[in-house]
């Protein structure tokens, strides 16, 4: 049984390079990236407790609640990941790290697949992912953009 693999993605290529060590996949990876579905809850809602009903909310049963998209090839595969910082951003010694667990969870045709709708709000990309006909709100998890997620928006939005 193949393990999860812990990936910091602070470096260009890092989610892809691991991604194609773990074998998991029979082609090459051209990009890959670390999301979350539905939009990031806002101050306010959170104050009010809002916020909770949009985190157990479910956007679609597609994808997990926090995966990343690896496009190989003719194919967009998704992986249940989540992402675990130790103490604080700016902190000294503080590392992110994404941890992707095996067995895909979703499995798209790249040709039914792109991305609309992105901004970069307080250092976080928002956007609506579209696969498959299923229009997929989304942002990005982690406390700052990573550069291989940036790639994949990019990729995805052209």
């Amino acid at each position: 049984m193949a393990k999860a693999i812990s990936i910091n993605p602070d470096h260009p290529g890092a989610l892809k390079e691991g991604l194609e060590a773990s074998g998991w996949l029979d082609s090459s990876v051209v990009a890959a990236g670390h999301l979350r579905q539905g939009t990031e809850p806002s101050l306010t809602s959170m104050l009010t407790g809002t916020a909770l009903f949009g985190l157990l909310k479910k956007q679609t049963k597609k994808l997990p609640r926090y995966f990343v998209l690896a496009v190989a090839g003719d194919r967009i595969v998704a992986y249940r990941a989540v992402g675990v910082g130790n103490g604080e951003p700016g902190d000294l010694g503080y590392e992110y790290k994404v941890r992707i667990s095996p067995g895909e969870k979703g499995s798209f045709s790249r040709a039914g697949a792109s991305v609309s709708d992105v901004e970069e709000e307080k250092g976080s990309l928002l956007g609506v992912l579209h696969l498959d006909g299923e229009d997929i709100p989304f942002h990005h998890p982690g406390d700052e953009t990573d550069p291989d997620t940036s790639e994949l928006i990019s990729l995805l939005s052209s």
